[in-house]
C-alpha cells in the first residue's frame, strides 16, 4: 500500500506460486509472464530450462542492469566451459547476443538490427555450431569462428 505511494497498485500484478507450477506455465504459458522474480537456486533451475526451449544456454543473453544509475553489465548467462577452450567449436550466440542487448539498451538500435539478421539468416539457413547442429536436420555444423562469418553475410 504505501511503496511508490500507491501508484504501483494498477501496473504490478505478484502472483505467488509454487516452482513447480510456473515451470509449467512458463512453457505453456509464456505470454502470460513478463517478470520472473525468484530465489536464486529456482531461478536457475527456471532459466536453464527455458533457455534450452530456445535452443540452449549457447544463445541466452544476459543483462544486469541497475535503473536507477543506468550503469549495466552485459554478458553471457553460461560458464566459462574451459574444456571447450581454444577448440573454436562453442556457440557464440550467448555473448553476441549479450552484445545485441548492450548495443540496444545504450541505444543503438542499428547496431543491434544488424546483429539480430547476421545471427537469425545464419541460423535460418542452418549454418549453425555444433549445439545447434544435433537439434537441426539438415544443418552445415561449422566452427565457433565460421558462426561468426556466417552472421557477417547474412548482414547484407
Amino acid at each position: 500500500d504505501t511503496h511508490g505511494d500507491g501508484k504501483w497498485k494498477t501496473k504490478l500484478n505478484i502472483r505467488d506460486t509454487i516452482a513447480d507450477i510456473v515451470f509449467q506455465q512458463t512453457i505453456t504459458r509464456a505470454k502470460s509472464f513478463d517478470v520472473l522474480a525468484t530465489m536464486n537456486l529456482n531461478g536457475d533451475y527456471l532459466s536453464d530450462a527455458l533457455a534450452a526451449q530456445i535452443g540452449g544456454m549457447g544463445i541466452a543473453p544476459g543483462a544486469n542492469i541497475n535503473y536507477v544509475t543506468g550503469r549495466a553489465i552485459f554478458e553471457a548467462t553460461h560458464g566459462t566451459a574451459p574444456k571447450y577452450a581454444d577448440l573454436d567449436q562453442v556457440n557464440p550466440g550467448s555473448v553476441i547476443l549479450s552484445g545485441e542487448m548492450m548495443f540496444r539498451y545504450l541505444g543503438w538500435h542499428e547496431v543491434a538490427d544488424l546483429i539480430l539478421k547476421g545471427m537469425s539468416g545464419a541460423v535460418a539457413a542452418k549454418t549453425v555450431t555444433y549445439d545447434f547442429d544435433r537439434l537441426m536436420d539438415g544443418a552445415t555444423k561449422v566452427k565457433c569462428s565460421e558462426f561468426g562469418q556466417a552472421m557477417i553475410k547474412h548482414m547484407d
